[in-house]
């Protein structure tokens, strides 16, 4: 199943991606946040990675450079624009917010990595909803 991009609740963003490569993942998670910081307006997105195919060891992979570089490029318009990034994850993969602040620090913009789809979206909303009062 191709991975996919849903932008009928904008300015809420939803990325699925099952039975994906991680590389194949993170290449549409940046494609899509070029496409959302280009409209300058405040968005949030949820980005499904819960059935991911297992990551296959590469080392020196120039393509996981290129995809951080891409994201350091996205990063000012990500501070300015993205109001949050939910990771929905497998159970096997650690969620919750130990991680929080490096991966605020690598997106620019507030992260969360949870194990459910719901928790994801109703965090993301309640980040575009703080916004729109003001409270961002």
């Amino acid at each position: 199943m191709p991975i996919e991009t849903q932008w009928n609740d904008w300015p809420l963003v939803a990325v699925h991606a099952r039975d994906e490569s991680p590389h194949d993942t993170r290449e549409a998670i940046i494609a899509m946040l070029r496409v959302a910081v280009q409209s300058e307006q405040a968005f949030s997105a949820v980005v499904d990675m819960s059935q991911l195919r297992p990551e296959e060891p590469a080392r020196g992979d120039v393509r996981v450079a290129e995809q951080a570089r891409a994201v350091k490029e996205l990063r000012p318009a990500l501070a300015r624009n993205c109001r949050g990034l939910a990771f929905v994850v497998p159970p096997a993969v650690p969620g919750g917010t130990e991680a929080r602040n490096a991966s605020e620090r690598f997106w620019g913009c507030p992260v969360a990595t949870v194990h459910d789809a719901e928790v994801a979206t109703d965090w993301v909303r309640e980040r575009l909803a703080l916004q729109q009062e003001g409270s961002l």
